[in-house]
């Protein structure tokens, strides 16, 4: 009895074609972008912070943030910054809610009352400084503790703030700042810097670049163990965490490390507080590049038990490319177009995937700075016989690449013959099937990309890519 294998192509692509993104009005002018976008659920709308003066969709005056309600943009309330002169405003680096009350940080521009943070008061309807009782240029780098709803936490170089004793950060209650004790061993260190500082599982967590004089240690991962700060098992390097998010009562972890250096994942981990996930392989997976070192997440978000992320991914035999990815809990999936710029957060706003970052092209397709996701699938997670891939999928050998007329293709041993062959564009759709041979005619294929999965009888899974020219 002969046996069968079923062949699909699929990788993560640079694609000029795809046009899976529709754009929010006409966006924002070129140059000027959105750095930072949150839900505002109580009025069930988007707000965005960037360095843009105008929305280009209306001639709307918003001076570095901004509101979109699914039909139009506006502003919020009365200006953070004022600049009548000016063509360009300061950017507004990060938004965030906070006991239902909004947050920003940046550093904005009102003549007269320059700061870095300030709070939205709906009622007025403008924005409040917070007053840090210090240099308003400060070595503040902004809110930390957002896992946490108690309080905030302002982190940075060791400063002092309303006149309480130096440290690299302190507790705010939303009217008032007050001491972090468990800080104090850390903050006598001059190169320390606190990146995080956060409770999780009644255990106190920090990252940054820092030092305990306890035992002179250096991490940038750290618990308090009830007597001093200690490495967090799992990490022999310094993580250097950008971003770290709660799911479930799991931790979800993006940064510049990788296991070949010592971590316990490849620039995207979870943590449940003892045991270290590795998402499928992370970072390598997407990129299937080992040596990989340039790769990194912007934003993520969790979706009905899906993970979505916007990154830079450097693959090992293709155009590096900013874009959007999804984590089913299995594979690494791409969205299926490649931006010309970064996307810097990402949201899930009425059951619709919205980004928000500098780009101006999404593939072709002009959309500047702000999207939301029309597509009908992510290549790989929504193909029919993909949920069947298994972790020892194998590469196959494509040849010659790009090909015109022809493809062979090679396997770490003889694949079984009379076996099906499927190529998928890069919309995930079945654009061509034959009875499987080593050396395939794709002459009837349309110039572009082209992904490959071979699946065997007790031989495992193989796959790779091709170019059609």
């Amino acid at each position: 009895m002969m046996k069968r294998v079923t062949i699909i192509l699929l990788f993560f692509s640079f694609s000029l074609y795809a046009q899976n993104w529709a754009p929010l009005g006409k966006g924002f002018d070129m140059g000027r972008f959105p750095r930072t976008m949150v839900i505002d659920s109580a009025n069930n709308r988007l707000i965005f912070g960037g360095d843009f003066k105008w929305i280009n969709s209306d001639s709307t005056l918003a001076n570095g943030i901004c509101t979109w309600d699914g039909v139009k943009w506006d502003s919020l309330g009365y200006s953070i910054q004022e600049c009548p002169s000016c063509n360009t405003v300061d950017p507004v680096s990060k938004l965030y809610w906070y006991k239902n009350t909004l947050y920003a940080d940046g550093h904005f521009s009102c003549p007269g009352l320059p700061f870095h943070h300030g709070k939205f008061n709906p009622v007025t309807k403008s924005w409040e400084n917070i007053i840090l009782c210090a240099d308003i240029n400060g070595t503040w780098q902004g809110w930390s503790n957002t896992l946490n709803s108690d309080s905030l936490v302002i982190s940075g170089i060791a400063d002092t703030v309303c006149g309480l004793s130096k440290s690299i950060g302190f507790f705010y209650d939303g009217a008032s700042f007050y001491p972090a004790p468990l800080l104090t061993s850390i903050s006598n260190y001059s190169g320390n810097v606190l990146r995080y500082f956060f409770k999780y599982k009644n255990t106190w967590y920090i990252t940054g670049a820092l030092e305990d004089p306890v035992d002179s240690a250096s991490f940038g991962f750290a618990r308090y163990n009830g007597n001093h700060w200690e490495a967090v098992p799992g990490f022999t390097n310094c993580p250097g965490f950008t971003s770290i998010k709660k799911y479930n009562n799991e931790l979800y972890m993006t940064g510049p490390f990788y296991k070949k250096d010592g971590a316990p994942g490849n620039a995207i981990v979870k943590f449940d507080g003892t045991t270290w996930d590795d998402l499928g392989g992370g970072m390598y997976t997407i990129t299937n590049n080992p040596d990989n070192q340039v790769s990194w997440f912007s934003d993520f978000t969790m979706h009905k038990g899906e993970l979505y992320a916007t990154g830079f991914f450097y693959y090992k035999d293709s155009l590096p490319e900013f874009g959007v990815v999804k984590f089913d809990g299995h594979t690494w999936c791409n969205a299926g177009d490649a931006f010309d710029n970064e996307v810097f957060s990402i949201d899930f706003w009425n059951d619709t995937l919205y980004i928000a970052g500098a780009f101006n092209h999404a593939g072709s397709q002009v959309i500047r700075g702000a999207a939301k996701y029309t597509g009908t699938g992510f290549l790989q997670c929504d193909a029919t016989t993909v949920n069947e891939m298994q972790a020892s999928a194998r590469i196959l050998k494509i040849y010659p690449n790009p090909a015109t007329s022809y493809i062979t293709i090679e396997a770490d041993s003889e694949l079984p013959e009379k076996s099906a062959v499927q190529i998928q564009n890069y919309l995930g759709q079945i654009v061509l099937t034959a009875p499987y041979e080593k050396k395939i005619n794709i002459s009837s294929l349309s110039e572009g990309c082209y992904f490959i999965l071979v699946k065997t009888t007790g031989k495992g899974i193989y796959h790779s890519k091709f170019i059609k020219r």
